[in-house]
């Protein structure tokens, strides 16, 4: 079995969609990221978080490795309007120790939440990484009353160099970048991050690929894709890596990580699953 090792803290969340229906469930990047390849069952996942007993039953514990502890856990609360999202952070869990981490060579994801993993982190990782793949809301998020927003800065940039391949949506490319222009945002990170591979996604509009010295625009349509959207880039970007270990073409490997990303979307609002209900 090739082993997968995953960075960043579960979350609780409470998820209001636009019909005032409400659904309290367990998340993070941690947790989607990792289930293309729990469904596969052909690799060995281990996961790197704070443990905290108030989210006990959460399903990343089974493959929690490492000893932080806390009482403070990260709780969301996710308000759908449409084809929008408002994100509210109620409590956040400590930042992970940079001595808990894995010690044999490692197909690795660094997925944070909330500034969770830092350029500490990041050293350590890198070196018992062949492939270090992450994505970037969690470096870049910031909060405002409560409200978890994007604002501009670069001063995240630093950390994304440590990745092989990092993933974020449009949002996230402009704060990055600072521009409002997504083709000019496109090459200005192209610029500043040099030989990362990156990987913008935005719902129904084209994927934009930066490889090499190129731009690369795959057109795939989302259209059909309705409902709970909650852990759609995670789990694409756990599928991308799966796929970059078996395709040597990495435009290839995008399609095949949509095509499944959209696949489990399909089959995650279809099954409706029941509101968890939890002693909080």
């Amino acid at each position: 079995m090739e082993n997968v090792c995953i960075y960043g803290n579960p979350t609780l969340d409470y998820i209001v969609f636009s019909d005032k229906r409400e659904r309290i469930a367990y998340g993070g990047g941690v947790y989607y990221s990792s289930l293309p390849f729990l469904k596969s069952g052909k690799y060995e996942v281990s996961v790197y978080a704070v443990y905290s007993p108030r989210i006990h039953g959460h399903p990343v514990y089974r493959f929690s490795r490492g000893y932080q502890y806390s009482s403070r856990t990260t709780v969301f609360r996710l308000i759908y309007s449409d084809s929008s999202r408002v994100l509210f952070l109620e409590e956040r869990a400590p930042p992970l120790y940079p001595w808990i981490i894995h010690e044999e060579p490692c197909l690795t994801i660094v997925n944070p939440v909330f500034h969770e993993v830092n350029k500490s982190n990041l050293a350590l990782i890198r070196i018992r990484s062949p492939i270090l793949a992450g994505d970037a809301q969690g470096f870049i998020r910031g909060v405002r009353s409560n409200m978890v927003i994007y604002e501009c800065s670069r001063y995240v940039i630093d950390s994304l160099r440590y990745f092989d391949i990092i993933h974020m949506d449009e949002v996230e490319l402009k704060a990055l970048t600072c521009m409002d222009d997504t083709y000019r945002a496109l090459k200005e990170l192209k610029d500043i991050l040099g030989g990362t591979i990156v990987v913008v996604t935005n719902r129904t509009k084209p994927i934009h690929v930066l490889l090499g010295n190129t731009i690369e625009t795959i057109s795939l349509d989302d259209s059909l894709l309705v409902g709970d959207k909650t852990g759609a880039g995670d789990y694409f970007l756990g599928a991308l890596l799966k796929h970059v270990y078996a395709y040597s073409d990495f435009i290839k490997a995008v399609e095949k990580a949509h095509e499944e990303t959209s696949m489990w979307l399909k089959e995650k609002n279809a099954s409706s699953p029941p509101t968890t209900f939890l002693n909080y």
